[in-house]
């Protein structure tokens, strides 16, 4: 059993009926199941009353991202507290391995069987990420959080980028003219 003041936040003790905010209860009925959800509907409360607050942190992780890098994509697995798992791809701002970057994604949640636009912060491993998101589940009409995981085309900054090796073009003979040709001829008569 839930204290009604934990359950009910809202409702402090000694506030008028007038005064109080809208209710908004921690454990959400599913609209089609009579019984209660045994899932706590914290993210729910969190995005309706800190909204503005979760859009201010995500963009300002977002801007904060370098512009030069190479964007990266990847495919991702997703837990939605309140709403269950979906499937989604994701655009990174960096394809750097072991970074901390920003990204946009569109999710598909299957309880509410509707897309999911998405943005978070994410780490990138070898050709994986794990990351953490707010979005909007346009089906049910609610922001939410979620947790991400999955494959991302990453590269590794320590490999080095080869080179080929040219012949140097054209050079001069110090006068400004010849064709460039530098021919070693070994000295046999002469003393070192």
């Amino acid at each position: 059993m839930i204290p009604k003041w934990l359950a009910y936040p809202q409702q402090a003790k000694g506030a008028s009926a007038r005064s109080r905010p809208q209710h908004i209860p921690l454990y959400r009925k599913h609209p089609n199941d009579n019984t209660s959800s045994t899932l706590p509907n914290v993210s729910e409360y969190i995005m309706q009353k800190h909204s503005a607050v979760a859009v201010a942190l995500t963009a300002a992780l977002l801007a904060g991202q370098p512009v030069a890098a190479d964007p990266a994509g990847g495919v991702s697995v997703s837990y939605i507290f309140g709403e269950g798992f979906a499937v989604g791809v994701k655009v990174f701002s960096n394809d750097e391995e072991e970074e901390v970057v920003g990204y946009l994604g569109l999710d598909y949640v299957f309880n509410s069987a509707a897309v999911r636009p998405n943005a978070g912060i994410a780490y990138l491993f070898e050709d994986a990420f794990i990351g953490g998101d707010v979005g909007w589940d346009i089906g049910a009409g609610v922001a939410n959080f979620g947790l991400s995981g999955g494959w991302a085309d990453t590269t590794d900054p320590t490999e080095a980028t080869s080179t080929t090796a040219t012949d140097g073009g054209t050079g001069g003979d110090g006068d400004g003219g010849g064709d460039g040709d530098i021919e070693i001829i070994p000295c046999l008569d002469c003393e070192v």
